[in-house]
């Protein structure tokens, strides 16, 4: 007697399920009343054979018979594992549609907001509670428990286009302080960022004289430092390591700046940008901000008073002309415009890229067809 492994339930046996999926085949049979499954539909409907068909509709009115329920649920369950593989290449298939369409897969983004159903963003309403630090967009943070201090509801979305990265630094850090080890020089950091805005000539006027003046006095360290070795460390865990004796010339007097027993120039570097911020020869530096988030808010309204009234926007407008479609900074990311960001559970339809629409091209049952008008929302508050 045949088992049901032998049963071929299927109207042809496909090289794989892929191909089945994309086959395109019409039903043999009439469609049956929908169950509002669209998933078990498509497999009733477009997967099985007549013969398997018959199967699932004996296995379902026999499932409720306790004398056969052990049978009927059984061929549920084959019926069940096909299906699964099925939705699974849906899936994969998914995400190869979105990465096609430039959307960054491997770094989910989350958004929290008060609104119960979100649509879509509205760029009409950008910078309605405040300007952002990056300008207006749609603000989204990497950890979800961040977006979660902007409202309970958290979407998790997918971004795509070209992203301007300015900092590893997050500014959960400046508000909570920043863990062991999530420590960045900040001369460091700010070479990065700095460098990256002046490359597209984002800085404005304080800061990009400061910047300039800042990589004249790292050229004049590197050109003038003398690092003369004194000894070696003795014993311990740095035995064998060269101390020094670092000495650099003072730009402005005959003098030099003298630091003793030191094992790298880093030390003496940090105490020279300090001294040549009240040299003649720098004295651009004095009004460097090295800390992004205090600089893109211009706390001490150093760029107004030299004619930028908004220093985010000034950058972003930046940021745009040179062809990036939002700024990333830590765990921080903006994305100017809304048809770049799309919910993870949607369909990734080409034919619909440039839409706002946050589920454009779900495709198969308009989900979205039977549901209340949903919220437009577009304030930084709600991350």
């Amino acid at each position: 007697m045949a088992t049901l492994d032998d049963i071929n339930i299927l109207d042809r046996q496909p090289v794989d399920l892929e191909m089945l999926l994309k086959s395109g085949r019409q039903p043999t049979v009439e469609r049956v009343k929908p169950s509002l499954n669209p998933a078990s539909d498509y497999f009733y409907n477009n997967v099985l054979n007549d013969s398997g068909r018959k199967m699932v509709d004996f296995a379902s009115s026999e499932v409720n018979n306790p004398f056969n329920f052990a049978g009927a649920s059984a061929i549920i369950g084959k019926a069940n594992k096909v299906r699964q593989g099925i939705a699974s290449l849906d899936e994969s298939s998914k995400i190869q549609r979105a990465k096609d369409m430039g959307f960054d897969t491997d770094k989910p983004l989350f958004h929290g907001t008060h609104a119960e159903d979100l649509k879509e963003f509205d760029p009409a309403k950008f910078g309605r509670r405040d300007q952002g630090f990056y300008g207006k967009g749609v603000y989204l943070s990497s950890q979800k428990d961040e977006a979660t201090m902007y409202g309970p509801n958290v979407g998790e979305y997918y971004a795509k286009g070209k992203i301007l990265e300015l900092s590893d630094y997050s500014e959960l850090s400046r508000l909570l302080g920043p863990k062991s080890n999530d420590f960045t020089d900040p001369t460091e950091a700010y070479k990065i960022w700095a460098g990256k805005l002046d490359k597209i000539d984002a800085l404005p006027p304080i800061q990009k004289n400061a910047y300039q003046d800042f990589l004249k006095a790292e050229k004049y360290f590197e050109e003038n430092l003398k690092m003369i070795p004194t000894s070696k460390v003795t014993s311990g865990p740095a035995k064998g390591q060269t101390i020094y004796q670092g000495k650099i010339k003072d730009p402005d007097y005959d003098n030099d700046i003298v630091v003793d027993d030191i094992f790298d120039k880093s030390e003496l570097k940090e105490m020279f940008l300090i001294e040549a911020e009240s040299s003649y020869k720098f004295r651009g530096l004095k009004d460097m901000e090295k800390n992004l988030s205090r600089f893109v808010r211009d706390l001490d309204q150093k760029e107004s008073y030299e004619g930028v009234d908004n220093v985010a926007d000034f950058i972003s407008k930046k940021a745009k002309k040179a062809g990036y479609t939002g700024i990333n900074a830590g765990t921080e990311t903006v994305v100017f415009d809304p048809k770049n960001i799309r919910l993870t559970k949607a369909k990734f339809d080409p034919s619909k890229s440039d839409s706002a629409n946050l589920l454009a091209g779900v495709g198969g049952v308009t989900i979205l067809a039977n549901q209340p008008e949903k919220p437009i929302e577009g304030n930084r508050k709600d991350m």
